[in-house]
């Protein structure tokens, strides 16, 4: 369709649908936030939810990326700007053709600490708002906004794909994504236009504890549901948002992130 890691680090892992996939990291951005045309104003998401205890939050606010680990492969890769109202700092994420650091899988990703990495009967809350650039074009391949990706016992990126992400497409819709066979529709693209997600997910290797539910502004739109495989493939998965997408894609396409709070129980 995302070792102990540090603030500047390289991760490698197998990309999903290609193979291997090696990625450079660039530090965090010390940018100050460049001001967004105002061709574009899109509309506040609702806030964003904490349940049970916050365990870390990503919302942009210091004015440039120090909150997350990035790969990127350019300055313009990652960058905090003006998202419009209800988002003066907000996480820009753009990919071009060639975007690719090392190897295959065009990208700009950032990575939330090592500490919010989840394991067998963890349960969470992964809540965050999400803008589709108004220039934002579906690819033929895939194109990922956000990803579990598993990981070793040690935290170092491990083969495979993630049994759970977002993806833009099918159709013109965001979808939850299974082992790269269920497709769930979770809403519109809907360019320019925020929208808040709340994700809440019980990890397990076995697939009777396994469980995931989404809503969208507030409203359900997945119900409590066990997954037919595990969601949890080896000791560990990390969280990645972004843009990840197959190379064939040539078109330059943006999306921005705010307000991501990881909670637990």
């Amino acid at each position: 369709m995302t070792v102990g890691r540090t603030t500047v680090f390289v991760l490698s892992f197998v990309a999903i649908m290609l193979g291997g996939a090696c990625t450079a990291a660039i530090p965090p951005s010390t940018t100050p936030p460049i001001p967004r045309s105002s061709a574009a104003q899109p509309t506040p998401s609702a806030a964003a939810e904490v349940h049970g205890t916050e365990l870390w939050r990503g919302d942009f606010d210091t004015g440039d990326t120090s909150q997350y680990d990035v790969e990127a492969a350019k300055d313009y890769s990652i960058t905090v700007r003006d998202g419009g109202p209800g988002h003066p700092t907000a996480g820009r994420f753009e990919v071009r053709d060639g975007d690719t650091p090392v190897d295959t899988g065009e990208r700009a990703e950032a990575k939330p600490p090592d500490f919010t990495d989840v394991s067998e009967g963890d349960e969470r809350w992964y809540s965050f708002s999400i803008m589709f650039d108004k220039s934002f074009q579906v690819s033929q391949r895939f194109c990922i906004p956000m990803q579990w990706h598993p990981a070793n016992a040690d935290g170092t990126a491990a083969e495979g794909d993630p049994p759970l992400s977002l993806q833009c497409g099918p159709g013109d819709k965001l979808n939850l994504n299974l082992h790269d066979e269920t497709f769930i529709p979770i809403g519109s693209l809907d360019r320019g236009v925020w929208h808040s997600y709340l994700l809440h997910v019980k990890f397990s290797q076995d697939p009777r504890v396994a469980f995931y539910e989404v809503s969208r502004d507030g409203k359900p739109v997945v119900p409590k549901t066990s997954p037919k495989k595990p969601n949890l493939v080896g000791p560990r998965l990390y969280t990645k948002i972004g843009i990840y997408r197959h190379p064939s894609n040539t078109v330059t396409q943006v999306v921005w992130f705010d307000d991501v709070i990881i909670s637990g129980p």
